[in-house]
């Protein structure tokens, strides 16, 4: 639709209009952390949100959720955790300039980040859609984009072990 009013973002340091990118980079100021935008889509995989989990008490980072995470909820307790769930393409827009990165299986969220050149980290189940390619980590779509595959053998660890190395990595870059 047209409705453009702003979609309630709850959470810590997180009370303004989310179309507001300005405002929302103010807030992120009053709180510094990096912080990652994480949608597991609409049927999440709680050995995927598990291993995610693992990842991110290894990580200074702030986890903004993009989508309910529903049944998983309490696997992200204890989680430096905050709340922005909205379907609005321009809403999600402003969200994805505001956040560090984004973590997302294949969703709106990954075309619209994708689109915008932000870095954007695409989690690809063992079925996906065909535009994503069947190997390899990187998308002609999306070049800011990178895939990581759940493999038929290993399931999810070895993609978010590549993810894990990845964001310390430019974690250790941003801090120097």
């Amino acid at each position: 639709g047209d409705d453009l009013s702003p979609v309630p973002w709850a959470g810590p340091y997180c009370h303004c209009n989310t179309n507001d990118l300005a405002g929302l980079k103010k807030q992120f100021l009053a709180q510094p952390a990096k912080r990652i935008g994480l949608n597991l889509g609409p049927c999440p995989d709680a050995s995927l949100a598990a291993l995610l989990v693992a990842m991110f008490n290894t990580l200074d980072v702030t986890v903004v959720t993009l989508a309910p995470l529903a049944q998983l909820e309490p696997l992200f307790e204890g989680l430096a955790l905050e709340y922005a769930y909205t379907n609005h393409p321009a809403t999600i827009a402003t969200l994805v300039k505001a956040l560090d990165c984004v973590i997302c299986v294949d969703s709106l969220l990954a075309h619209i980040a994708g689109a915008m050149t932000a870095e954007c980290h695409l989690l690809l189940p063992l079925t996906h859609e065909s535009l994503w390619g069947a190997v390899g980590e990187n998308t002609n779509w999306y070049p800011a984009s990178r895939l990581y595959r759940q493999s038929r053998q290993e399931g999810w660890q070895p993609a978010v072990a590549a993810l894990q190395d990845r964001l310390t990595a430019s974690l250790k870059q941003a801090s120097t």
